[in-house]
């Protein structure tokens, strides 16, 4: 058995960090063992050696947060293909965020017994993984939200690369170098489709005194009298003829598309306990939701609990929430032993928001990608358990990150790229990348972003293209 040697500081994190990587990453078994040097070492106990850089923990514990340990910029490159390794990566070379070049120049000396990497693959990705930077930044958006401008990955330009994954690939190849026998766990590309149910009904829940002041509005202030004949024909269809002719209502056609492609979605609801929006916009046992609910259950799909706005620091409004939408499934005859979550406004506070979702018995969250840009907040499309950097422990939850939601690309003030090519080019990139490492395509695309030609166009477009080969 391989054994991993680290010096006797920060026990917890290296812990869970080799955990990560070697045992859940990689599936390969070995020991974590401590010795007084100050290097990382993987060995057999015969003479082979992998030696790894150490410095992100080397002088870390108490306190384990510090905001010297943020990497400086610029970051180290490395040309990984003149070292003689085949290393899948997602560009040219590799980005060093801890490490240093070893006496050679170069970030890699081998020989036939013992490969020195100046890399801190295990620091590097604890970094990534834990969201250490968010816990010792104070930038914050108008959400509290930790902007992606004020990140690593979006200052160095690595933020459509998983970087983790290209580390763990290095990893794996300097331990496949040395140790031939080795196999990893067999991974596949995935498409996890959701959609956070914000806006439910449009048309079909508007009254005749808000109809009449969007038509008005229609014809005086946008001088469009064909806009307000459609607004008419829309409303009147879906008030009195059926939730079918509703243009936010696309839930039959979301589920048959992802069925088409051989895919489950997630369905998030709001069970909102506030007053009024941003949060409460639909009642959570209204009759139309629950057969919605019902529907969704019986065709093969997923519940999912999209937590309301200011839920993200208070844990017991969590609670009282997630026990609401339980009862509404129930009633609905939508049991689920299960449930996933996603924070409205992707409003999230690491590691406390997670805390709060795991105390209350959530399986996993999707939550973490920046609203403003499309791409790899923590580094990997592969999900894993998120580790609490104020308690200083794993938490019960797995975290899926968020690579795709499609405001994030199309709108103004985020990416701004649109419904055409430009957005759909910039999504499959990322598509594509995550099959490169068998990782998780997770896209969000709201119901209510479907009512223009080019947006359906584009999200049918994607997805079968995501889906295919």
């Amino acid at each position: 058995m391989l054994c991993l040697y680290v010096p006797p500081n920060a026990t917890q994190e290296r812990k869970y960090i080799a955990e990560v990587l070697f045992k859940q990453f990689l599936g390969l078994h070995l020991e974590i063992c401590q010795h007084n040097r100050d290097e990382v070492v993987v060995t057999d106990g015969n003479g082979r050696r992998l030696v790894l850089d150490d410095s992100f923990f080397s002088d870390l514990d108490e306190p384990l947060l510090r905001a010297d340990k943020v990497p400086q910029l610029p970051l180290g490159r490395w040309v990984v293909a003149e070292s003689g390794l085949e290393v899948t990566l997602a560009g040219p070379d590799l980005l060093v965020l801890f490490g240093k070049p070893l006496f050679n120049g170069t970030y890699i000396d081998l020989d036939e017994k013992e490969i020195r990497l100046g890399i801190d693959i295990l620091g590097s990705a604890f970094f990534m993984l834990s969201r250490y930077e968010e816990l010792v930044s104070p930038e914050r958006d108008k959400y509290d939200r930790f902007p992606a401008a004020s990140s690593v990955a979006f200052k160095a330009a690595f933020l459509e690369r998983p970087i983790v994954n290209e580390y763990v690939e290095v990893l794996w190849q300097c331990l496949k170098r040395l140790w031939s026998g080795l196999t990893r766990s067999e991974r596949h590309f995935r498409v996890l489709l959701s959609h956070d149910v914000d806006d439910p009904f449009r048309e079909s829940r508007m009254s005749f005194p808000q109809i009449a002041r969007n038509l008005a509005g229609d014809v005086l202030k946008r001088k469009s009298l064909s806009g307000a004949m459609q607004r008419a024909v829309q409303w009147g269809s879906a008030r009195f003829l059926g939730l079918q002719y509703d243009p936010v209502y696309t839930f039959g056609y979301l589920m048959e598309w992802a069925e088409k492609h051989g895919l489950s979605s997630a369905f998030n609801f709001i069970p909102s306990l506030s007053a009024g929006p941003p949060d409460y916009r639909y009642g959570i046992y209204d009759a139309d939701i629950q057969n919605l609910i019902s529907e969704i259950h019986e065709r093969g799909h997923e519940v999912g609990y999209h937590a309301s706005i200011e839920t993200y620091q208070d844990g017991k409004l969590m609670q009282k929430e997630l026990a609401l939408l339980r009862d509404a499934c129930d009633e609905a005859g939508a049991t689920q032993t299960t449930y996933g979550s996603r924070q409205h406004y992707l409003r999230m506070r690491v590691p406390v928001t997670l805390r709060h979702l795991a105390d209350a018995g959530l399986t996993y969250d999707t939550t973490l990608g920046y609203a403003e840009h499309a791409g790899f907040r923590c580094g990997t499309c592969w999900e894993y358990p998120f580790y609490d950097l104020e308690k200083r422990k794993p938490l019960r939850i797995v975290e899926r990150p968020l690579i795709v939601m499609e405001c994030s690309v199309i709108n103004d003030g985020y990416m701004g790229l649109g419904t055409g090519s430009e957005a759909l080019k910039a999504m499959l990139k990322l598509a594509d990348i995550c099959r490169r490492f068998s990782g998780d395509f997770t896209l969000l695309w709201h119901n209510s972003r479907l009512v223009l030609p080019e947006e359906r166009h584009l999200f049918e477009t994607l997805v079968a293209q995501a889906c295919s080969n």
